[in-house]
């Protein structure tokens, strides 16, 4: 159903309710104008809500909007944002068992849990920042650690994006990774946190009446054995090793995958540079992102 253009931001609420559709997520009003993508005053936000109603292209249900074409969604949402709470305690207490690894800096919860949802069969994803050039060093721990304490068990232990600390703007700059930035949930106060986001001021292009969100529980000081990793390591003998083992890991995830991918794809999917490991296989920012251009072709806007 193709939409005429409506209030003074061109659909501009239409385009937040149905990038979030995507997920069946329906957002509340305050949600709306936090990822308006275009400046907008809540009353400019409400007024074309209310022409979104009366042409019937978007739905209200108690105090959520979404698009007309998923009512279910509704019920999803509460029910994800259920699962989410009782996830919490074990985000947190696995954020600050990693925050405790060797030269880690700041962990952040991101992905779904981040943005209240949790879904049967979801993981608990983590974003990570650490010291520069050991990225690779603090991926062999973690990843150590979870196969022999956890039974290599992702769910609730994935650390899928880890990055230095001397370069923190993340190179692609979208709506997708926007979205997910501004939503990350910080463990505990970090320096490193709050230099993310400067670093990344660019995600004010796409949402700019977002903020980012205040860190929640606390971090307790390293252990000694932490320390004492950091201690041996923090010399030109530390760098060779973990160069070493950018290449020993690239060239496995390149040998499982590189003949099943395009190049652009898996370079996106598995970016893994000095200072980057990220592991997507699902290439979920591509996918979001064309799905996101056909709903807005098919809604007309």
């Amino acid at each position: 159903m193709a939409v005429t253009e409506i209030g003074l931001k061109k659909n501009g609420s239409l385009k937040t309710l149905a990038y979030f559709d995507l997920f069946r997520y329906p957002l509340q009003f305050e949600e709306i104008v936090k990822f308006a993508f275009q400046p907008a005053e809540a009353r400019e936000v409400e007024e074309e809500l209310q022409a979104l109603l009366d042409q019937n292209i978007v739905r209200k249900q108690d105090e959520f909007y979404a698009l007309l074409n998923d009512s279910d969604s509704f019920e999803s949402r509460k029910q994800a944002a259920a699962g989410a709470k009782s996830m919490w305690p074990k985000a947190i207490e696995n954020g600050r068992l990693i925050a405790g690894f060797p030269f880690v800096k700041a962990v952040m919860v991101s992905g779904g849990l981040s943005k209240q949802v949790f879904r049967e069969g979801d993981d608990i994803d983590y974003f990570v920042i650490c010291k520069s050039n050991r990225v690779w060093m603090t991926k062999l721990l973690l990843k150590t650690y979870k196969k022999l304490r956890l039974q290599n068990s992702k769910d609730f232990f994935c650390t899928n994006y880890i990055i230095g600390d001397s370069n923190l703007e993340i190179d692609e700059q979208n709506l997708f990774t926007a979205i997910e930035l501004c939503t990350l949930q910080p463990i505990g106060n970090s320096q490193s946190f709050e230099a993310l986001k400067s670093a990344n001021s660019w995600t004010q292009n796409y949402l700019p009446n977002a903020t980012w969100k205040a860190p929640i529980g606390d971090i307790k000081s390293k252990r000694k054995s932490s320390e004492f990793i950091e201690r041996v390591f923090n010399n030109r003998f530390g760098d060779w090793i973990d160069k070493q083992l950018m290449k020993v890991i690239f060239k496995r995830i390149k040998l499982h995958y590189k003949d099943q991918l395009k190049d652009v794809d898996f370079n996106l999917m598995f970016k893994s540079k000095r200072n980057v490991s990220k592991i997507h296989p699902s290439n979920n920012q591509k996918h979001i992102l064309d799905k996101y251009n056909k709903q807005l072709s098919k809604l007309g806007i």
